[in-house]
């Protein structure tokens, strides 16, 4: 293509629409509070457990 020639857009260009949701889940707070103390509590003892874990792997290599 040169400079000067110009762009030709097609005019039947692929749109998708948004979907909307339309329910809403009732959840009550309760159990809410619960499935994120869950993802929190496991995220800290993932965290703690690779420590515990690198350090005791690093105990063997390290020289005394």
């Amino acid at each position: 293509m040169s400079k000067n020639t110009p762009i030709q857009q097609s005019q039947h260009l692929l749109v998708v629409e948004k979907a909307k949701a339309d329910q809403v889940i009732d959840a009550d707070s309760q159990s809410i509070k619960i499935i994120f103390w869950y993802i929190f509590t496991s995220a800290i003892w993932l965290l703690f457990g690779t420590l515990v874990g690198e350090y005791l792997g690093l105990k063997f290599i390290w020289l005394n």
